[in-house]
């Protein structure tokens, strides 16, 4: 989720991990860059290990030195490396984000979290037993969220 401060991505987040009920993990920029390098590598290895998990950057925007050059960080290398470490693991990846363009293009590209198949699951799961317009189409939702990021 992206948006600018005070919007309740935070708030939105928690909520939403507090109703799924799973194991939850929580990465915020609190320590030096090697120290926090580690806690990413070590956060990504907890949640594969208690799956079904989630993993919540918050602040991802924040992870890395706030120069211009900072999309190679070691720290958003951490968390694309973790991603790919847990893939089809059952660990969700739920971030939230200031500003979008500070993180790099490489975990924000098409096709990063969800195929066309992943997100016609998504939404039928969480669609399931709700009301809705009967002329609805699961397929045109898919069409819309599919190769996208996760904000």
């Amino acid at each position: 989720m992206h948006g600018d401060p005070g919007l309740g991505k935070t708030l939105m987040a928690e909520a939403f991990i507090e109703e799924s009920g799973l194991n939850t993990y929580v990465l915020c920029r609190n320590k030096d860059s090697s120290d926090f390098i580690k806690e990413i590598t070590t956060i990504f290895k907890k949640a594969k290990k208690t799956a079904p998990s989630i993993v919540f950057p918050d602040d991802m925007d924040k992870f890395a030195n706030e120069d211009s050059d900072h999309c190679d960080a070691k720290e958003y290398v951490a968390v694309q490396a973790g991603i790919g470490e847990v893939k089809d693991n059952g660990v969700f990846i739920l971030a939230t984000v200031n500003d979008i363009y500070k993180l790099p293009n490489s975990l924000t590209r098409m096709g990063r979290f969800a195929t066309r198949t992943d997100a016609v699951k998504i939404i039928r799961h969480y669609l399931a037993g709700k009301k809705g317009s009967d002329t609805l189409n699961m397929e045109d939702l898919a069409n819309i969220i599919c190769y996208r990021s996760c904000a």
